[in-house]
């Protein structure tokens, strides 16, 4: 089917900033089947409902390399929150890795 152009929702359509504004929002436009997915949109506002969040969070999770769990929709229900949690995530996910590899550099070089 077609995608719905935006539903009733506020008028006020603010588009995606972000590379993971964008990667985010255009994965709820094929999950949801609209168009022009803002980032103050509620994705439960949009028709999402617990089955399609199970897709959407799988396609988000492979997309972004993180796992979130599927309350954080309950939580972030827009493509703004979800995706500054998502940049958190990252964010430490990548520091982590960092100090895990000045670690184990520190090792070798002792030994």
């Amino acid at each position: 089917p077609q995608p719905e152009l935006r539903p009733e929702l506020e008028p006020t359509f603010v588009a995606p900033q972000t590379p993971t504004e964008e990667l985010v929002a255009s994965i709820w436009e094929k999950v949801l089947r609209v168009s022009q997915v803002g980032i103050n949109d509620n994705f439960f506002e949009l028709g999402g409902h617990s089955l399609l969040a199970t897709q959407l969070l799988l396609q988000v999770n492979d997309a972004c390399r993180v796992e979130l769990p599927l309350s954080k929709l309950f939580e972030a229900p827009t493509v703004a929150s979800l995706s500054n949690y998502i940049e958190a995530i990252s964010w430490v996910n990548q520091s982590l890795d960092t100090s895990n590899n000045i670690v184990s550099t520190r090792e070798e070089v002792e030994f």
